[in-house]
């Protein structure tokens, strides 16, 4: 009985031996609890700025040292430029193409095509910087600008036509120089754009051939011209524009003294084709 006794106990003391012996375990095996941050005790980098404890311990950075580090390591990404047609900006561009007039009200022969050219300057007013978001769909997700242009212009076009009489016809050649004032109304999607609108200046026209009356068989007469546009454009990587243009162009009040007496052109209308080329600014 006694030694039962003795084996029963040496068997309890055994298992509160172990019990403690594991949690001892359990205790080493923990890490340490982070100590708090003392700025003072705090030692520091190569670069001046604070990392851990003398004593040891977790690494412990400050706040500030974070924000610049991540500053520092952020990506950074190249912008890219503006499309022309949301910021303002100057142009000035030359063209060249060719005239064809229509038959004027007198019933003239018109319908000859000769050459034209001329010089252009304007500006490009911003309506807003963002796309049109109705057009994503159609654009591919890229939208339209819309922008409006105020733009001055001076250009030269040449006419033939035949005056007919009774008695026959003679040839009669004008030059005309014109000086205008044209609102554009513009539209672009990435590089390409269209444009349209209307127009209005002077026009100076010098009339030559023999059915022109008087010394040396020259007139010069002075009219309002007005004209509508239409228009294509497309912006290359550098800051030129190649552009091509249409005008319905009239010549208004046309007055000239011919051999068949004065007559009264009415509304002297042109069709002009050109194509030209823009600096931005």
């Amino acid at each position: 009985m006694l030694a039962q006794l003795v084996r029963t106990h040496a068997l309890i003391l055994l298992g509160f031996s172990a019990i403690g012996s594991v949690q001892l375990s359990a205790q080493q095996a923990l890490p340490p609890a982070p100590r708090p941050w003392n700025q003072e005790s705090a030692s520091e980098s190569s670069a001046g700025a604070p990392l851990t404890e003398p004593a040891g311990g977790r690494i412990q950075v400050p706040p500030e040292a974070v924000a610049q580090s991540e500053q520092a390591n952020a990506p950074t990404f190249k912008a890219e430029p503006p499309l022309r047609e949301s910021v303002g900006s100057w142009y000035f561009g030359a063209m060249a193409g060719a005239n064809i007039t229509q038959d004027d009200d007198l019933g003239n022969t018109g319908g000859s095509t000769q050459p034209m050219g001329g010089l252009k300057f304007g500006y490009v007013y911003p309506f807003d910087q963002q796309p049109i978001d109705q057009f994503m769909d159609e654009t591919n997700g890229r939208g339209i600008r819309l922008a409006g242009a105020l733009e001055t212009e001076a250009f030269y076009l040449r006419n033939e036509t035949d005056i007919r009489s009774p008695g026959g016809s003679r040839d009669l050649v004008t030059d005309n120089a014109y000086f205008m004032i044209n609102a554009l109304l513009k539209g672009s999607v990435d590089r390409l754009g269209l444009y349209a609108g209307p127009g209005g200046g002077v026009a100076y026209t010098h009339a030559t051939g023999a059915a022109t009356a008087g010394s040396g068989n020259e007139q010069d007469d002075v009219n309002l011209a007005y004209q509508f546009i239409g228009g294509i454009e497309y912006n290359l990587p550098s800051q030129w524009t190649l552009f091509a243009e249409y005008k319905y162009l009239v010549n208004d009040g046309l007055e000239l003294d011919l051999f068949t007496g004065s007559s009264d052109f009415g509304s002297l209308e042109h069709n002009v084709f050109m194509l030209g080329l823009k600096r931005n600014f």
